[in-house]
């Protein structure tokens, strides 16, 4: 159920992100912006995947793990002996802290930058007024 949920939410994001991330850009620069959005979005999932691998691999050793004991050669999960299966859960809920960590650098990012252009809108906002009122 969860990976269902997860596939639907997948596909309804990235069309509305395109939009976003190309709302406000001139016509003539659409394309460019466009451009910019899906080689990013590429170059994110390519390093995201890379950089998750990594981590899982490092928390497998850490676990004394390896292929042959977890099913690494595409077996099947039910194949994972339950002696096993505790320290390779530990390992793969390890490996989650780097998309969490990633996530909450994005959000004080997000906040940062909001925070840096609100004065901006405020000046354009006082300046208008003194226009308004000559």
């Amino acid at each position: 159920m969860g990976a269902a949920f997860t596939g639907i939410a997948n596909a309804g994001i990235w069309p509305a992100l395109a939009v976003t991330a190309t709302l406000n850009l001139p016509a003539e620069r659409a394309g460019a912006g466009a451009g910019a959005y899906n080689m990013l979005r590429q170059l994110g999932s390519v390093l995201g995947s890379a950089a998750i691998s990594a981590v899982v691999a490092a928390r497998l050793t850490a676990h004394h793990l390896t292929p042959a004991q977890t099913g690494g050669g595409g077996a099947p999960a039910a194949s994972v002996p339950q002696s096993v299966r505790g320290a390779l859960g530990s390992a793969l809920g390890e490996s989650l802290f780097l998309p969490v960590a990633l996530l909450a650098v994005g959000a004080v990012l997000c906040l940062w930058i909001l925070r840096s252009r609100r004065p901006v809108a405020q000046a354009a906002a006082e300046a208008e007024r003194v226009e308004v009122d000559r």
